[in-house]
């Protein structure tokens, strides 16, 4: 049994060293995932979708989770043959033309709703951001000639795991990425999280800007901006209906470091 039951903690797509080292000190930590990209051969055609989300079982209840939505594409699994679905069976599918499927957008979706509860409740969201992907997904079946008859079709992105972060991902998720990391110089030098951070910028790079200042006002603090003045991590404060906390940080090179502190 864990030393310390609370805060119950679940790392998501997180390096495995990280949570052993967390367990080692007497911590309540699960790990899960939204599912592994994975590269195809690349063909306009339908696919069905290789769902790989892996959560344990008392996932609802957790009180901190940890994302990294950042992941190398050199080093995904190369799924040379997709298992042929049996005929008429409806199922989801996936387009092949990028040479590589991304499962998480529709992993996220499927956990919206659970992640929106932890949040509104005074859970905590620790981020890593990732650049927005979006993926078409399919529901129906393909007959015996592989003719596709579609039934439904629906579309997600990476960032869908939380509705306010996911709804507003098309508008407020910037495409640009980038190693120069400032903090904003309206912030105290000596806050603990800016103290904090200061030690991990070393090989941090950003994947993707924020502009959520725009939107949330009050609720958001940027914590760090890239040479152009675009933020790239930052503090969602709590407000009315939504109890928790959401810090997104760039891609840091020494994730589990700081997750230590």
């Amino acid at each position: 049994m864990p030393k310390y039951q609370h805060p119950k903690i679940l790392f998501i797509d997180m390096a495995e060293d990280a949570a052993k080292v967390l367990e080692a000190k007497g911590y309540n930590v699960s790990v899960g995932s939204l599912g592994d990209p994975y590269k195809v051969k690349q063909k306009n055609d339908l696919f069905p979708l290789c769902r790989t989300l892996s959560l344990p079982h008392d996932y609802k209840e957790q009180e901190i989770i940890v994302i990294d939505m950042c992941y190398d594409l050199s080093c995904a699994s190369i799924k040379e043959d997709i298992e042929k679905p049996q005929e008429d069976i409806d199922q989801w599918w996936v387009e092949h033309g990028q040479g590589y499927v991304n499962p998480r957008p529709f992993s996220s979706y499927l956990v919206k709703p659970d992640f929106d509860r932890i949040l509104n409740t005074g859970g905590i969201f620790v981020i890593f951001a990732d650049a927005l992907e979006i993926q078409n997904y399919y529901w129906g079946y393909k007959n015996y000639y592989s003719m596709f008859h579609p039934k439904k079709e629906t579309n997600s992105n990476n960032w869908n795991f939380l509705t306010i972060l996911g709804d507003q991902a098309n508008y407020k998720i910037g495409n640009d990425h980038g190693a120069m990391l400032n903090f904003p110089q309206q912030l105290p030098k000596n806050w603990p999280i800016i103290l904090l951070l200061s030690e991990h910028l070393e090989e941090a790079t950003y994947n993707c800007t924020l502009s959520l200042g725009s939107w949330l006002k009050q609720e958001w603090l940027p914590l760090l901006k890239n040479k152009f003045g675009n933020d790239v991590a930052g503090l969602m404060f709590p407000s009315d209906g939504r109890k928790g906390w959401i810090l997104i940080l760039p891609n840091l090179k020494k994730k589990r470091l700081l997750l230590l502190n």
